[in-house]
């Protein structure tokens, strides 16, 4: 009996040993300008790494930019996009460092600095200097609010998609990611699969297939899983409402959309941030889940020109 066990404990043993390399790992290629001169979109080297980005709309209109979350990279915009620059902005979309076609920064921690100081760049070498209009979802959102407390007077408007303000569903195993060792365990068992998995960020199976598809390119060059864990290493994904207080007291008009079925923000997270924020002009959607702008542009689009263009 004793023997029995001592075996099943090993074969345990052997079984969580191998895992990350019976899972398998999906991370082969490297980004650098071979491999982006076939990925599209613009590159510009900044001092913590190269950024991927698209600029359209002429030079002279108001420009509106638009800052993704965790969940999907600048294509998560795909829907919007052109939609606002036909409406007459001048639009820019950017890898946020970690994540699509963007370096992933060998460091232990990315914090809010890193993301601000990656946009201020960003904005410099574009020659974008005039007070620009702000969109953020997700931990856009909240990657939008620093950047807006931080540089008074850089921003006029601020429209904030599902955004992370002081709590997010997952914090627990968030948490759990920071632990050195577990979260590189975690990351090598199921990170690959995690990673290009949309279903808990929309509402139907109808944009599915296509977002995983999306997001499956993205995964296949180093470094993916490494930024996941130090995005989530670092304050970037702390509570923010001191940063939205700020906000709030520049006098700065804000837009909040949220979907009734969002999995990532709950209603109580917003809730909050409205009792913080009373006069922020918000837009609850039915059926809507985490990812509304990408899967509901049709409603989400009005909202956004009307409130840019108001």
């Amino acid at each position: 009996m004793k023997k029995m066990l001592v075996y099943i404990l090993g074969l345990i043993v052997l079984i969580v040993i191998l895992m990350p390399f019976i899972t398998g790992n999906l991370e082969k290629e490297v980004l650098n300008d071979q491999t982006r001169a076939n990925i599209g979109g613009e590159f510009m080297e900044l001092s913590d790494g190269v950024t991927h980005y698209e600029l359209k709309g002429d030079e002279g209109r108001k420009t509106i930019v638009l800052v993704h979350g965790n969940a999907a990279p600048y294509f998560s915009w795909d829907n919007n996009f052109d939609y606002l620059v036909d409406a007459g902005f001048r639009v820019l979309r950017y890898d946020v460092f970690g994540h699509g076609f963007s370096d992933r920064p060998e460091m232990d921690k990315y914090n809010r600095d890193l993301y601000d100081r990656q946009l201020v760049e960003l904005l410099d070498k574009l020659g974008i200097d005039e007070p620009i209009y702000i969109a953020g979802t997700s931990q856009g959102g909240s990657i939008s609010i620093y950047f807006t407390a931080t540089h008074p007077g850089k921003v006029e408007k601020v429209a904030l998609l599902s955004p992370l303000f002081d709590s997010f569903e997952g914090k627990g195993m968030a948490n759990l990611l920071r632990t050195k060792g577990v979260g590189e365990y975690f990351m090598g068992v199921v990170g690959d699969k995690t990673a290009v998995n949309p279903s808990n960020v929309l509402y139907s199976s109808e944009k599915n297939q296509e977002l995983k598809e999306k997001l499956s390119r993205q995964i296949h060059y180093k470094g993916k899983k490494r930024a996941i864990l130090a995005n989530m290493r670092g304050d970037a994904v702390n509570d923010a409402t001191d940063f939205y207080k700020q906000v709030k007291d520049q006098g700065i008009p804000m837009l909040l959309t949220w979907g009734k079925n969002d999995k990532s923000i709950s209603g109580e997270s917003m809730d909050r941030l409205r009792n913080i924020i009373p006069k922020i002009q918000y837009h609850e959607l039915e059926e809507a889940s985490h990812l509304a702008h990408y899967e509901f542009s049709e409603e989400i689009n009005p909202i956004l020109i009307k409130f840019f263009k108001e």
